[in-house]
């Protein structure tokens, strides 16, 4: 069968607080949960947090920077707990889940957030104790309508399952972004560690992104799929080393996804 592999090259930023609370399509999660505003990549460069509103319409932006309207001062968020009381207006825009995420603080003040399934580079809520997720949760990512991996100025890191269509068969390949540093030269092998201990070289696209006197930084893709894919569905990912140094990887998400991936025959 005649496969045809896409790489998509990411800008891919490190792992956040707040991922294993990231509800993906399904905000609904976060209600009745506490919450307490972490660092996203945004606020931790640039010093603002966006989409947090003092209004039900959410047009009047809570704590605005002097300069942005439309920014929140960090300071004002950031270590803020809250519980989450509501999630409405929940709606599909471009492809995207947005709803409204009402939180109340400890002297009654009610604050809106705007949630996209889409920003989890830029997602600021950690739950206390983690997100209680439903067993198909990462089912959602092979299953989401119209996700898109441009998002403008960033593009979305994790991974992404692609459908390989042939003759008379489907199969999924993974295609998974990660973030790290390393210092001499670009890394030229990624291997990936099972929790049986074997090693599982894969075959990567590297692309260096930032090269400085003390580290590059940089992206890489590969595909899981055959021999490889069965692989990692009998036995889950522990660590993911470029080169002979390990990432620091959560690999909760990518596990997820791969339980989910199966080989599927189209009937003729």
């Amino acid at each position: 069968m005649k496969k045809i592999y896409v790489l998509f090259t990411l800008m891919v930023l490190s792992l956040v607080q707040a991922q294993e609370s990231f509800p993906f399509i399904r905000p609904a999660l976060l209600k009745d949960t506490e919450v307490t505003v972490v660092d996203n990549k945004v606020s931790g460069t640039y010093g603002y947090f966006s989409e947090f509103y003092t209004d039900r319409d959410m047009k009047e932006h809570y704590m605005p920077v002097a300069d942005f309207k439309s920014r929140s001062k960090r300071e004002a968020l950031l270590g803020r707990v809250f519980q989450v009381i509501d999630v409405d207006e929940q709606k599909e825009v471009e492809g995207q889940i947005v709803a409204r995420v009402i939180l109340r603080d400890k002297e009654n003040n009610i604050l809106y957030y705007r949630y996209r399934s889409g920003d989890d580079y830029e997602y600021p809520l950690k739950v206390t104790g983690g997100l209680k997720l439903p067993a198909d949760f990462y089912c959602d990512y092979i299953n989401a309508p119209g996700q898109s991996l441009d998002t403008g100025l960033y593009i979305q890191p994790g991974c992404h399952l692609l459908k390989q269509t042939g003759d008379n068969e489907v199969e999924y390949s993974l295609v998974c972004n990660m973030f790290s540093k390393t210092g001499g030269k670009a890394p030229e092998k990624v291997t990936l560690v099972l929790q049986n201990g074997a090693p599982l070289v894969v075959n990567a696209y590297v692309e260096v992104k930032v090269h400085s006197a003390n580290s590059f930084k940089y992206s890489f893709s590969f595909l899981l799929y055959g021999k490889n894919l069965a692989a990692v569905r009998k036995n889950k990912i522990k660590t993911i080393k470029v080169d002979t140094a390990s990432l620091d990887f959560n690999g909760t998400k990518l596990n997820g996804i791969i339980e989910c991936s199966e080989k599927k025959t189209i009937k003729k």
